[in-house]
């Protein structure tokens, strides 16, 4: 039998707090694609000089939650820290929550008078607080990651269709859920992977100005 292929993960620092299947080919590639590739790279480093700037406030909120440090991989995934992001969808804000979800956390929105998506402290908070929800409800990372992208009413439907024992990769190998899932958890735990070795791969450590909010 051929001798098993060595994962490129070898040797790293994994994120604590999250499992990271380091075999995992999209896993892998999303990593190559951060730490090797040039464009990757050249993204990577931009948005770690744009989320620097709220660095202090999101790990602010993962520790009072209780979550992972690995988490704030979804921040960079979902927009860069870019905080006027809009998808077509309509999610909004470094975090990018939809408006249903968003309300439902009470954060106010007034057509064309007030989005609190896009205070990013606010947000910040919530999403905190909805990604513990989601743990809480699905008890692993990688289905709250999916709930995450794929909305929690969604993905606990398949659960319950599939029955007891779902995991995500069975979920995912059985092509149950969209593309999009089965791609954004492996992307959100290569992400957290290349987040735990930015030193060693030699990223330039740039840092911006902190965020300084008030509230009126």
């Amino acid at each position: 039998p051929a001798s098993p292929r060595v994962s490129i993960l070898e040797g790293l620092r994994m994120p604590k707090g999250i499992s990271v299947p380091e075999g995992d080919v999209l896993v892998q590639q999303w990593y190559s694609y951060y730490a090797e590739k040039p464009h990757g790279r050249e993204q990577m480093q931009s948005n770690l000089f744009r989320c620097s700037a709220y660095r202090e406030e999101i790990e602010s909120a993962l520790l009072r939650f209780g979550l992972p440090k690995a988490v704030m991989a979804i921040v960079f995934i979902e927009s860069g820290c870019e905080n006027l992001v809009t998808s077509e969808a309509g999610a909004k804000g470094i975090w990018q929550f939809m408006p249903e979800m968003a309300q439902a956390y009470r954060l106010h929105i007034i057509d064309d008078v007030l989005d609190e998506r896009l205070n990013p402290v606010k947000l910040t908070q919530v999403a905190a607080k909805f990604l513990a929800d989601l743990y809480r409800q699905f008890g692993s990372w990688d289905l709250a990651f999916a709930a995450y992208n794929l909305g929690p009413y969604g993905l606990m439907s398949r659960m319950r269709k599939w029955g007891q024992g779902v995991t995500f990769a069975k979920l995912a190998n059985a092509g149950w859920l969209p593309n999009e899932t089965i791609e954004y958890v492996p992307h959100v735990q290569a992400l957290a992977v290349v987040l735990e070795n930015v030193r060693a791969l030699k990223f330039i450590h740039q840092i911006k100005s902190p965020i300084d909010t008030a509230d009126l």
